[in-house]
């Protein structure tokens, strides 16, 4: 591994972690709410909006590691009749698009939360939480994946250059 990638691949690893702690606390929520709906007829207003911002949070914490494991769905049935070479080329071509979409999402993802921020918007259902909490964890996800195809990037011109770092 080289140098460079250690601080992105311990921050994802960080991130992953915090993913899989949410989906134990989304579990939590989930079951508190049936228990407290169905043994006690006495629902909450809160568990299932924030059962979906955890599943917000989850999702894009989750995803820079993910990527970092190659997990995200990728179609290589073409790709993999190719030669080593154009395998390369091709996966380098698809992250700088990828890192385009990633830089986007990271940008706008961030103008929505400082603008909910700002203007102080609040879900409008009964629990009411301030919306830039939850929205604010999109730009950060999508910053480390943005960073994580950089990453990636860096490692298929190192072996394209004929620098193996993996």
């Amino acid at each position: 591994m080289h140098r460079i990638t250690k601080l992105p691949q311990a921050i994802n690893k960080l991130s992953f972690y915090m993913a899989a702690a949410s989906l134990l606390i989304m579990t939590l929520i989930m079951t508190y709410e049936v228990v407290m709906r169905y043994v006690f007829n006495d629902p909450t207003i809160w568990s299932n909006e924030m059962t979906g911002y955890t599943l917000v949070f989850l999702a894009f914490l989750a995803a820079p590691y993910t990527l970092h494991l190659n997990g995200h769905v990728f179609v290589d049935t073409v790709v993999l009749h190719f030669t080593r070479t154009a395998q390369l080329w091709t996966k380098l071509i698809l992250s700088i698009l990828s890192l385009v979409f990633m830089v986007a999402l990271t940008y706008f993802g961030w103008e929505q939360a400082l603008r909910s921020y700002t203007l102080g918007f609040h879900s409008s259902s009964a629990f009411g939480p301030p919306l830039f909490i939850f929205q604010i964890f999109i730009p950060i996800g999508a910053f480390l994946l943005t960073i994580q195809q950089l990453v990636i990037m860096f490692d298929v011109i190192s072996q394209l250059a004929g620098r193996r770092t993996n």
